[in-house]
């Protein structure tokens, strides 16, 4: 029975973590979303403004901002209606919530584990039937980098993990992208090129 107890409380203490963790990384992916999509319209705002430049090269030319902002207008649409449909807010409060029910859960199995000769098998299949019902609730998962953030956060607790330093350097570069980096590159970009223009026109 203490080998039962000790499994469930890893499961329960694993899960709720990585519920959380994926509760904030769609919050983030709600705001960097948004962010980039407010930046990208006012980017397509100073495009129109280009008009007015002087000695603009051919490439720059009326028709060709125009066509420009045009195809910018109708991405930012597409890209504003899929978003939208991700539901990155609706997810993060679902695996907010979720990981709040498991806790619930995880803190009667620590009072159990204070108390381990008294715990019965009908007690572990309780846990059992609860945890379960709650994932059927909200029939969601957290994704493998959830769970490998978890891991790091905790590294500690994974001794068999080798070279732990680069394993958590990984993990951190490839949550940032996921969560940052993608977001990044639509913010940075234009920018880049603006620069690019402003040189060659001095």
């Amino acid at each position: 029975m203490e080998n039962e107890l000790k499994r469930w409380h890893k499961k329960l203490w694993e899960t709720k973590g990585s519920r959380f963790i994926a509760a904030k990384r769609y919050e983030k992916h709600e705001k960097w979303s948004t962010i980039t999509i407010s930046l990208v319209s006012v980017y397509i705002i100073c495009i129109n403004l280009l008009i007015f430049v002087p000695n603009r090269p051919r490439i720059l030319s009326d028709i060709n901002i125009t066509l420009s902002t045009i195809t910018l207008s109708i991405m930012v649409i597409v890209i504003s209606i899929i978003l939208n449909n991700m539901g990155y807010k609706h997810l993060s409060h679902r695996f907010h919530d979720c990981g709040r029910e498991i806790t619930i859960i995880y803190d009667k199995l620590c009072l159990m584990k204070i108390k381990s000769e008294n715990v019965r098998a009908e007690d572990i299949e309780e846990i059992s039937t609860e945890y379960n019902s709650v994932l059927r609730k909200y029939d969601i998962n957290h994704s493998t980098l959830d769970y490998k953030v978890f891991q790091k956060n905790n590294i500690t607790e994974y001794p068999k993990i080798k070279y732990s330093s680069l394993f958590q350097l990984w993990v951190f570069l490839r949550y940032q992208f996921d969560t940052l980096g993608r977001y990044l590159i639509f913010i940075l970009i234009p920018i880049a090129l603006y620069l690019i223009f402003v040189k060659s026109i001095a």
